[in-house]
């Protein structure tokens, strides 16, 4: 256990840290992957703490400290790695690295790439529509549509 206020020294310590790889703290880290900072009683993300000193306050309350190395969920706090982005260009940057949970790693998931494909050899239009098929698979006629027009699923295809 780290004594009171370690975590955020170490962050003061690294600010100008000018290595290309990433910089991972030397303190615990929450299940996914993140590591929390405490300043003036206030509860941070590590990450979000070594943005906003590196680089100065985020420019709106909804700006994301972004990591360009894609691993900030393995404790990446390297300066160089990161920048305030916009919740949707954050989002973009996990898609392009391959961090944004996908499909069935989603935690909202109800149906498996495999259900989709299934679900997209099934469908017949007038013979056995997206009510049916959605039924068949305990989803809303709207989500196997979306994922048999692929509107959703992208990333597995459509045929």
């Amino acid at each position: 256990m780290s004594k009171a206020g370690e975590p955020f020294q170490w962050i003061v310590d690294h600010i100008d840290f000018d290595g290309e790889e990433c910089l991972k703290r030397p303190f615990s880290t929450k299940e996914d992957g993140y590591g929390i900072c405490w300043f003036k009683a206030k509860r941070y993300r590590a990450h979000r703490m070594m943005c906003a000193v590196a680089h100065g306050p985020a420019p709106t309350p909804s700006h994301e400290a972004a990591h360009s190395c894609g691993k900030g969920n393995h404790g990446c706090c390297n300066p160089r790695h990161l920048s305030w982005k916009t919740p949707k260009e954050n989002q973009a940057d996990r898609v392009a690295h391959g961090t944004a949970p996908r499909g069935s790693a989603h935690g909202a998931a109800k149906l498996t790439e495999s259900d989709v494909l299934a679900m997209r050899a099934e469908y017949r239009p007038r013979v056995n529509g997206y009510a049916k098929v959605g039924r068949k698979f305990g989803v809303a006629p709207s989500v196997a549509a979306r994922a048999i027009l692929g509107q959703n699923w992208r990333h597995i295809g459509t045929e």
